[in-house]
């Protein structure tokens, strides 16, 4: 049997994807109000990579990753993509 080990906190990574920048800029300050400030942030990017998106967003996509300054403990990520589908659907 394995033995139980306490994990180190991680950083937390997203990317956030839309057909409006303004959409993107918005997530973004939600996420910062939820996990605190940003310490990276990448330029807009062309998301067109895959058209697995497009039926449901469009064709024509950006895309910017993100990752905050205060870590996480891994055992919340559940949580964090429960409140980003909640995030998602507004």
């Amino acid at each position: 049997m394995g033995i139980i080990q306490e994990h180190e906190p991680v950083k937390l990574v997203t990317s956030i994807f839309s057909q409006d920048k303004n959409l993107i800029d918005s997530a973004i300050r939600m996420l910062v109000d939820k996990f605190g400030k940003i310490d990276f942030e990448t330029e807009l990017l062309e998301f067109n990579q895959t058209n697995y998106y497009e039926m449901e967003m469009g064709k024509v996509l950006l895309r910017k990753f993100v990752s905050f300054e205060r870590l996480i403990e891994p055992n919340s990520i559940s949580d964090i993509k429960i409140y980003k589908k909640q995030l998602e659907n507004k």
